[in-house]
């Protein structure tokens, strides 16, 4: 109650008259603005009130983090235009959006380029929003601002970071895609020619695993750097993943020019690059494929070129193939194969046909080779050379492998009641040791058929041994009583030093070699040579793709122990290779009695 009094004479006699009104509701008021007043002048973001004039809307009332955020006073901005102590362009976007909200008295949000009071530029974070009488007439404006600067560059690092790549500082994956579509549309505007470039690294892993990730994170700094140093202004190298890089080159028709600057670009990758006082010599696979010809958008000409880089890697790496539609079709084509393939094993499709191998000495069958075969429903049977490689990029070889061990197992223990000794011979691909445990499935496999280890042979091409990691499981395995030959022999890296670090129990000879017996004394010299070395070094002999008996003489003559080929039989079924064994055996010693 707010109570007032004054004395009076009444009737003669002295008084006192009072009066009491209720003011809560105006105390409430009165609170309530204090508490806002105070709320105002606590908050971290800047207030301004105005009043709208005939010179636009003058600031009325000006908190004190306005002082903190632009460095007026708030008496300085008193009876100021707002746009003019705040100093904002008038042609950024957000300055329209306030503009039209304080014209239409409505609220408006935007985000504004501002000046402090010593000239610095910072972004101004504003709504602005009417005030209404009672009579529905805007009087007022409350502008809230906030210092966005941080925040805008923060967002603007993670802008730059989501589309750079951390490690080399080139565009990333997602800033290529962008360049790609702006370079696309500027040649189509300009009728110029882009070409788009995948580059591979070759045997990078090897660097990784000899040297460390540190080492392969050195080396791809530095292939950046040479990339970049080797490239126009109207270019751009980018990080794709991993060892892979892509490179866009704008603006010619030259066939010619593009491949001398790829050319050089491979010359400055391949020279010699130092990491951790190791000189390395790191060499590149590339791809390209250009606009307007392979293709007229982003997606397919990363595809095409991909496609060109497949074919550069296949025909031996370190080289630079353009796109061809060939390559599609057979791109194509490995994509059915690959899709065929998954499904192979689980329809059954797989077989195992057996060859035999002669004894030179006793003359007799002492062992079968499991050859692999693809009943495929649409293209017939396939032999190892036209899906194999396919199997082995996919990862696909290992289940296959796995089948193939543990088929060869069961049916050679179920021929092995006729012919206890018979050895079963099968290739192992050097994937099969890169991405399974291919001791443990040997041994799991062993037990579940009880087939004696003595009894089955792995063959290895030498580019396994050529794996560091591969030579523990190869003695592992061979700790396990299974035999080891080295398949193809003479037409691989043939290098004395791997032999030396693994021993082989066979060595095979590979049948180009044989095929010259006859016809040519350099691979007769070879062979000899072949047969020398492996008995020199303890380890047995066996030739492959003999066909005539001439070269079954001569095998024999220089002490090859066993012979391979279509001299004496060709590949059949595990059902008919029990009798296929019985009639080359009773042909051999048909053969020992007729000459003596």
């Amino acid at each position: 109650m707010q109570v007032s009094f004054h004395f009076l004479s009444y009737a003669g006699r002295d008084a006192c008259f009072a009066t009491a009104v209720e003011v809560t509701e105006h105390e409430s008021a009165k609170r309530e603005l204090h508490l806002r007043g105070r709320a105002l002048d606590a908050t971290l973001n800047a207030v301004l009130i105005t009043e709208p004039t005939v010179q636009g809307d003058v600031v009325i009332y000006a908190n004190p983090a306005f002082e903190r955020i632009t460095g007026y006073r708030p008496s300085e901005a008193i009876g100021k235009e707002i746009r003019c102590i705040l100093g904002w362009e008038r042609d950024q976007a957000g300055a329209t959006v306030i503009r039209d909200a304080l014209m239409a008295n409505t609220e408006g949000a935007a985000l504004l380029h501002s000046y402090r009071r010593d000239g610095t530029l910072f972004w101004n974070q504003m709504h602005v929003a009417p005030v209404f009488n009672d009579d529905g007439k805007a009087t007022h404006r409350i502008c809230v601002f906030s210092d966005a600067s941080e925040l805008v560059r923060s967002q603007e690092l993670l802008r730059q970071q989501a589309a750079q790549d951390a490690l080399t500082l080139l565009p990333n994956r997602l800033a290529l895609n962008i360049a790609v579509e702006q370079m696309l549309e500027r040649a189509r505007t300009e009728s110029q020619s882009l070409s788009l470039v995948f580059v591979d690294l070759d045997n990078f892993k090897d660097v990784n695993d000899t040297l460390g990730h540190s080492a392969g994170d050195l080396v791809l700094q530095k292939v950046a750097s040479r990339l970049s140093g080797g490239l126009h202004d109207t270019d751009v190298v980018t990080r794709y993943g991993g060892d892979e890089f892509v490179i866009l080159l704008y603006g010619t028709r030259e066939t010619a020019f593009v491949e001398r600057t790829l050319e050089d670009l491979r010359a400055s990758i391949s020279a010699p690059l130092v990491v951790y006082d190791t000189t390395l010599q790191i060499e590149a696979s590339m791809g390209v494929a250009s606009y307007p010809q392979d293709g007229a958008d982003a997606e397919t000409l990363l595809r095409n070129a991909d496609t060109a880089l497949y074919r550069a890697k296949s025909e031996g790496r370190d080289r630079v193939r353009r796109f061809e539609p060939a390559l599609a079709r057979a791109s194509a084509e490995r994509l059915s194969l690959a899709g065929r393939l998954r499904n192979a094993l689980h329809r059954n499709e797989f077989e195992l046909l057996y060859q035999p191998k002669v004894s030179v000495t006793a003359r007799c069958v002492m062992g079968v080779e499991a050859l692999l075969r693809w009943r495929d429903p649409a293209h017939g049977v396939l032999g190892p050379n036209e899906f194999v490689r396919q199997a082995e990029d996919s990862g696909l070889i290992v289940p296959i492998g796995e089948w193939v061990i543990e088929q060869a197992c069961r049916q050679a223990k179920q021929l092995f009641g006729c012919f206890p000794d018979l050895r079963v011979s099968l290739n192992v691909s050097p994937v099969q040791f890169a991405r399974s445990d291919l001791p443990a499935t040997i041994a799991r496999v062993l037990r579940g058929s009880r087939l004696r280890p003595d009894l089955l042979e792995i063959e290895i091409t030498e580019s396994a041994l050529m794996d560091p990691s591969t030579l523990p499981l190869l003695h592992t395995i061979r700790e396990m009583g299974v035999t080891v030959a080295i398949d193809d022999f003479g037409v691989g890296y043939s290098s004395l030093a791997y032999i030396r670090h693994f021993m082989a129990d066979t060595l095979k000879i590979d049948m180009s070699f044989i095929r010259g017996i006859g016809r040519s004394s350099r691979d007769e010299a070879i062979v000899k040579a072949i047969l020398l070395l492996g008995h020199t070094l303890g380890m047995k002999v066996v030739a492959e793709g003999v066909e005539t008996v001439m070269q079954r003489d001569f095998l024999a003559q220089h002490g090859c122990d066993e012979i391979q080929g279509y001299l004496y039989a060709r590949p059949t079924s595990s059902a008919e290779i029990g009798q296929l064994i019985r009639t080359v055996n009773a042909d051999l010693q048909a053969a020992y009695e007729a000459h003596g």
